[in-house]
This record gives structure tokens, C-alpha cells and sequence, in this order.
């Protein structure tokens, strides 16, 4: 009797620690989906962002407006879908000048893989006769097309399509050059060409810009913007200044 005491002891020893090392697992296990679980519960699905822009002189694309305008405009997306709905504005400073001009833009993002993103998106556009006499047509529609490579200076080709079958492709970069006391400093560039137009087809505008950003707190962000927009023919320029404030 007295030699099987210490062996009941150390069954029950072993017993003890195997119930307390599965209970360990099963709380590493617990903490680990609570985790899992947090990280898909704080992940935005949805993200909205307000602009506010100024123009010395507004040029729609290649078409001169000659008159300032402030520009506003909201988007709303999607995150999880990469569907999103943009309402955008320009009236002019001047009462003389303050016709307002809007677009409506639904844009749907789809990722190829990690590096190519195709984006596809319809415009409704709604501009004033003082615009409209250059473009035959008070309102009229777009369809977008676009391919994205997420790689050094991100080059986005777009192609615009309206009603009347011409065709507006513009190629853009976009890099974070350097950062500045903590703000990236992003330089934005983009050449235009128009095709298959009544005239004025061949290289139209460009447009240079840089940007800074700054988280202000959780989920919500500032960005401002600086840049000049060139009509290459007509040889004019316009100066422009924005705010984007996003929220996620």
C-alpha cells in the first residue's frame, strides 16, 4: 500500500497538467479569435470624403471657363465592394459667372491582384450654356475605364467615352517623393489627349500638383493640395488649391 501512494500522486499530477496545458490552449485559442474577431470588427466598410476646391480660373479638362470657381464635392464608398458615388459642383465667384455645373460619378474599383486595379465608371454631367455652347450639349454622359499599377509612381490610364463617341485618355502618376517633418510630401502629374472629336484632337492639358496629409485623429484624415493646370493648345494656365477632410 505504502509503495502505491506516490504513483496515484503522480498520475494525478500528470492528469492536472494535461487538463491545465488543454485549458491554456483552448484561452491562447479564445484570445486569438477575439482577436481575429476585434480586427474585422474596427476594419471600415464604408468611407466618406468631402472636398473643397478653388481655381483661379476654371478649366474643365481642355475647355477654358475664364472665370474662378470654387468646386465642392462628396464621395461615399464602399470600402468592402469598391463601389463608390461622387456628387460634384463648380460655380463661379463672380455673380456674373456663378453657373453651376455638376456631375454625378458611380465608380466601381476591382482588384486584379495585388499590384493592377480596373475601374470602370459612368458620369452624368449637367453644365451651364456658357460651357455648353463649346460642347454642343447641356447634358451629357461618360463611361470610364481605367487600369492602375500599385507599383513606384502608381501609372493610371483612363479612358473617357460620351455620347457622342469621342475620346478623352488621360495617364497619370502619383508618388510620395519625400517626407517633411513627419507629412508625405506626394507629387501628382497627368497628360491628356483627345480623339476621335469634330477638332481640338491631340495632346489637350496637364496638370502638376503636390499634397500633404495628416491623420487628426481615429479614422478621420486631412489632405491639402496646391497644383497648375495648363491647356496646351489654347496656351492658358490655372492656378487651383483643395482640402479633402476623409472619414473611416
Amino acid at each position: 500500500m505504502n509503495k502505491s501512494i506516490p504513483l496515484v500522486y503522480v498520475l494525478l499530477i500528470c492528469l492536472c497538467n494535461k487538463t491545465l496545458n488543454a485549458q491554456e490552449l483552448k484561452l491562447k485559442m479564445l484570445r486569438k479569435e477575439t482577436k481575429e474577431e476585434a480586427l474585422i470588427i474596427v476594419q471600415p466598410t464604408n468611407a466618406l470624403q468631402f472636398q473643397l476646391y478653388t481655381t483661379t480660373n476654371y478649366i474643365w479638362r481642355d475647355i477654358v471657363s475664364d472665370y474662378e470657381a470654387i468646386q465642392p464635392s462628396v464621395t461615399y464608398t464602399f470600402t468592402r465592394i469598391g463601389l463608390s458615388l461622387n456628387v460634384w459642383n463648380s460655380v463661379g465667384v463672380d455673380p456674373k459667372t456663378n453657373d453651376l455645373e455638376t456631375s454625378i460619378t458611380l465608380n466601381y474599383d476591382y482588384a486584379l491582384n495585388d499590384d493592377f486595379v480596373f475601374s470602370i465608371a459612368g458620369i452624368y454631367y449637367y453644365a451651364p450654356v456658357s460651357i455648353a455652347e463649346k460642347l454642343d450639349n447641356t447634358n451629357f454622359y461618360e463611361v470610364m475605364g481605367a487600369i492602375q499599377y500599385s507599383k513606384p509612381w502608381n501609372p493610371r490610364l483612363s479612358i473617357y467615352i460620351n455620347d457622342n463617341k469621342a475620346l478623352y485618355t488621360i495617364f497619370n502618376i502619383r508618388e510620395t517623393i519625400f517626407n517633411w517633418k513627419g507629412y508625405p510630401i506626394d507629387i501628382n502629374g497627368s497628360i491628356a489627349y483627345r480623339s476621335n472629336a469634330d477638332e481640338a484632337n491631340g495632346l489637350r492639358d496637364s496638370v502638376l500638383s503636390i499634397a500633404t496629409s495628416k491623420n487628426i485623429s481615429q479614422g478621420i484624415s486631412a489632405s491639402l493640395t496646391a497644383g497648375i493646370v495648363y491647356v496646351i493648345r489654347e496656351k492658358v494656365s490655372s492656378y487651383q488649391i483643395g482640402l479633402t477632410i476623409a472619414f473611416e
